[in-house]
């Protein structure tokens, strides 16, 4: 699947292609203040405002031991400091490196908020060529209009109460492996909540997600770079820059496009920029054909 980087045409861009690097982002800098961010403690104490009116007094108290339950871990930090299961996860989360891409490259929003108003480009990566190694997680973002962690912390309840029933005379002990599964699922619901959640007002960006250990630039190889889309507003000498950098036998699969608005619609097409051979010439997109057009004097580059 190709999904797409936007960048400003700036040295970071540049380095994308000349070092063949992509960076993996730290959660507390992405963009979104809320993304990766929300505090699991708080939303584990709304998750029991609910159990207050539960009429039986009976079930109301298991529901509360049971929710207990689910946060009853505790773990030692690495100042020797006792931390408790959600604690954990949210340091888990917090350390780890994020590379946000778009599956779309024709919204007019992302262009101007990720690629300097339409000048920028868009780094086309076949995600499925990445290094193995480096990659921890990967998936899409779901969009909804608030945090998941509540119906994350129902659906645990109903689980665990299928085992957990020290009320129950004829319970028999649930063997270790039930409770091993159970928190290893725990565990990844409450990750993959928080790290493929997002508010409903970013759901024009259809972002997907690749996730590793930590925060840093990852190496990619030539042949996972398989698009390069200019903008519309995209100078001629920076869509020059560009296609002559990426001239050698290792890019000759590349495909080269500019975004162009379509039509009728709000939404953008996108027409093929040709490779001249010659270096000075570049076939940039006219009227939705491709047409070669000679380049400025070099004191303008």
């Amino acid at each position: 699947m190709i999904c797409y980087k936007f960048r400003a045409f700036d040295q970071r861009a540049l380095e994308i292609l000349i070092n063949r690097e992509l960076y993996f982002a730290a959660p507390h800098t992405l963009n979104d203040p809320l993304d990766n961010q929300l505090d699991i403690e708080k939303e584990y104490e709304l998750a029991q405002v609910p159990l207050i009116y539960i009429e039986d007094a009976e079930e109301r108290l298991r529901q509360f031991f049971l929710l207990s339950q689910l946060n009853s871990k505790r773990f030692i930090d690495k100042e020797g400091g006792t931390i408790t299961l959600n604690q954990m996860i949210q340091r888990f989360i917090s350390s780890m490196g994020i590379l946000s891409l778009s599956k779309t490259v024709t919204d007019a929003l992302l262009w101007s908020h990720y690629a300097a108003g339409h000048t920028g480009i868009a780094v086309g990566i076949e995600t499925a060529l990445l290094p193995a190694s480096e990659v921890h997680d990967e998936g899409d973002i779901t969009y909804t209009d608030k945090p998941p962690y509540a119906a994350v912390f129902r659906e645990l309840l109903e689980d665990i109460k299928k085992f957990v029933k020290p009320w129950d005379d004829a319970c028999e002990a649930y063997p270790d492996d039930v409770a091993d599964r159970f928190y290893t699922k725990q565990i990844g619901q409450m990750v993959r909540a928080n790290r493929y959640t997002k508010s409903e007002r970013w759901s024009y960006e259809e972002e997907y997600r690749i996730v590793r250990t930590k925060p840093g630039f990852v190496e990619f190889p030539s042949f996972a770079l398989k698009e390069i889309v200019f903008g519309q507003r995209t100078e001629e000498k920076n869509i020059r820059t560009i296609m002559n950098l990426l001239r050698g036998d290792e890019w000759k699969h590349i495909q080269f496009f500019q975004a162009r608005s379509l039509p009728g619609s709000f939404r953008l097409s996108l027409i093929p920029v040709r490779v001249s051979t010659n270096p000075t010439t570049t076939e940039l997109p006219l009227n939705g054909h491709a047409t070669a057009i000679a380049s400025a004097s070099s004191h303008d580059a």
